[in-house]
């Protein structure tokens, strides 16, 4: 297995250096003129950035006086390069991603919570299921070891759901080199391209992808971290908003408008589940209604309530990584994590809530 900070991730870091009042919980109705016009790096539509959704659907982060472009960059790699470069001041981004990032000496750091649980799923196809005989209702310890011999897919080495099959199996004794056979086949359209023509048995993705093999009656879904039952990834966070130490110091109040934003849309989303589901959905108009439906309480269950990353997340963050690669990164949580404006937050606006 490759190094767990992928020469991708160092590469785009390096490329991008050289290139350059008491919250209600419901939006208001007119936001305050934007002290601050800033873009937002993503990585396409995803649901496990869940907090930072309402806070755009709700107004949430114009109230706070913060204007944001929304980017699609493509990759947790190309954001990394985008805060590094100071082309976006913030980026959403899988914890695993900025680890890695921070143990090269990437100028980057979480600012608040978004996701506290792993937004991937492992589905196996009709033919898989019968054969391997897992039934419904089957624990991740009774799954796991009826996955031997078969193909399963991921988007690359290194990435999540790399690190999610393989610890999976590490956790509980089998070598992932040789008990399955693991796929990297890069996008979600292709594995789910490669997964009906029957070229693997599986893969690991996040929604809509596996809920639509199960609308399609093609398999199920059989390991779901969202729903929990997977103890080695209890209380293990997934996704934070990132931003630069540089950023931090020049423009601490913007930070700080971000970080309430999220804050206020955590409140919202638990105080308002009906109306947070019809923001969010305004944000995926392409996504066929009947999978954001079914997929979307799930991401709201598992979004963050509080901006603040605890460091017993970030151990058990770590003790997980190191599971799943023996070269994870092992960087302090002051390299990762600057949790000052998450908890003068959760103390302005979580007080009683």
């Amino acid at each position: 297995m490759t190094n767990w900070m992928s020469t991708r991730l160092v590469r785009g870091i390096a490329t991008a250096i050289a290139v350059g009042a008491m919250v209600s919980g419901a939006p208001a109705q007119q936001a305050t003129p934007a002290k601050y016009n800033i873009t937002m790096a993503t990585s396409g539509d995803a649901m496990h950035w869940y907090p930072a959704y309402v806070a755009r659907a709700a107004g949430l982060f114009a109230e706070e006086g913060v204007n944001i472009d929304w980017i699609d960059v493509g990759s947790g790699t190309k954001q990394v390069a985008a805060l590094v470069s100071g082309a976006s001041p913030f980026t959403p981004l899988g914890l695993q991603t900025a680890f890695g990032a921070a143990a090269q000496g990437a100028d980057i750091v979480a600012v608040s919570a978004l996701f506290d649980r792993f937004a991937l799923q492992l589905v196996l196809n009709n033919a898989a299921l019968e054969k391997s005989d897992i039934k419904p209702g089957m624990s991740t310890d009774e799954v796991v070891p009826r996955l031997k011999g078969m193909r399963i897919a991921i988007t690359g080495v290194g990435s999540s759901t790399d690190a999610l099959l393989r610890s999976l199996l590490q956790a509980r004794g089998l070598n992932p080199d040789s008990s399955i056979t693991i796929r990297p086949l890069g996008s979600p359209p292709a594995i789910q391209a490669a997964f009906e023509k029957g070229v693997i048995d599986g893969y690991i993705l996040s929604a809509p992808f596996p809920e639509l093999v199960e609308m399609r009656n093609q398999g199920r879904i059989v390991i779901d971290p969202l729903k929990g039952g997977v103890k080695e990834l209890e209380d293990v966070p997934y996704s934070a908003m990132m931003t630069s130490r540089k950023v931090i110091q020049e423009q601490p109040e913007m930070v700080a408008a971000v970080v309430r934003a999220l804050t206020r849309a955590m409140i919202y989303a638990k105080e308002n589940p009906v109306e947070t589901q019809k923001l969010v959905k305004t944000l995926f108009p392409k996504l066929d209604p009947a999978i954001f439906e079914k997929a979307e309480p799930n991401y709201r269950a598992a979004a963050a309530t509080t901006p603040v990353i605890t460091r017993e997340q970030f151990d058990k963050m770590a003790a997980w990584m190191k599971l799943a690669s023996k070269d994870a990164p092992s960087p302090k949580f002051e390299q990762v994590v600057d949790d000052r404006f998450a908890k003068a937050a959760a103390a302005e606006l979580l007080k009683g809530k």
